[in-house]
């Protein structure tokens, strides 16, 4: 029997799960999508050149100029181009000029999501994350009774406590890399932060394996070039340092790309 004309039928057991799936799609590719920028282009660079530049200007506005597609997935994800997988061969060499316009005050929290949402939609991205078991190397100590001679303890306790530094004599050096062309890794670091230097040097991601808590002022010194009289930078981290990076593995995020294509421009 049909029930009178304007009075709503019950939804039956069936229609309900229809409707269970149909909700929870939805929300499943709202959630896929995730933030976005409000406007977007995307050009091909017209000179390509190794150099580029990416980043926020203002609060409003995400800019890349000359910016390889490489690049794009590594800042879009926060891994190093070397732990970027199957990404297509024109990604490290053809580069983009992008201006997407929306909020990007929070910084990288801000902006990843939505630099993942513009590369899902322009360059019709398929990716995923997940860990692998890669080389790496441990930054260990030497000797467990001292240091090298450019590693020296320094006397800042908490490099945000901006009054106790400015009452300090003599001054202590500035936390931070002040790296100089004698001195590539340089300044007043943590542990944490020389092993994440020592990693574009090495050429391999570095795990500080130390144990040393606080910071330290160090000028490391060694040499880029490969020549008979050149320091590496392993030699120069056991001599100088008292440290040593040893060979290991870990598991380590990367970025496996499943599909990815040139975008057509605006």
């Amino acid at each position: 029997m049909q029930p009178p004309r304007g009075v709503l039928r019950p939804p039956r057991g069936a229609d309900l799960v229809r409707s269970a799936i149909c909700f929870c799609f939805l929300a499943t590719v709202v959630a896929a999508q995730g933030p976005a920028f409000d406007v977007v282009s995307v050009k091909e660079t017209v000179i390509q050149s190794p150099s580029g530049n990416a980043g926020p200007e203002g609060t409003s506005r995400f800019v890349t100029t000359n910016y390889p597609a490489i690049g794009l997935l590594s800042m879009a994800w926060g891994v190093p181009n070397s732990r970027v997988l199957g990404a297509p061969d024109w990604a490290p060499r053809i580069n983009y000029d992008i201006d997407a316009r929306g909020d990007v005050s929070h910084g990288n929290a801000d902006i990843r999501p939505k630099l993942q949402a513009l590369l899902r939609d322009r360059f019709k991205l398929v990716a995923h994350m997940e860990q692998r078991e890669l080389p790496v190397y441990n930054l260990v100590r030497l000797r467990p009774d001292r240091l090298g001679p450019a590693l020296v303890k320094s006397p800042i306790v908490d490099c945000k406590d901006e009054a106790a530094i400015k009452a300090m004599v003599p001054p202590p050096r500035p936390c931070g890399w002040l790296p100089s062309p004698g001195a590539p890794i340089a300044g007043t670091l943590t542990s944490a932060s020389i092993a994440s230097l020592l990693s574009n040097a090495a050429a391999r991601p570095v795990v500080d394996k130390t144990g040393l808590d606080g910071n330290y002022e160090l000028d490391l010194k060694f040499s880029r070039a490969a020549s008979d009289d050149a320091v590496s930078v392993f030699t120069a981290v056991q001599e100088q340092l008292g440290l040593k990076l040893e060979n290991a593995t870990a598991p380590l995020d990367v970025l496996v790309v499943e599909h990815m294509e040139r975008p057509t421009a605006n």
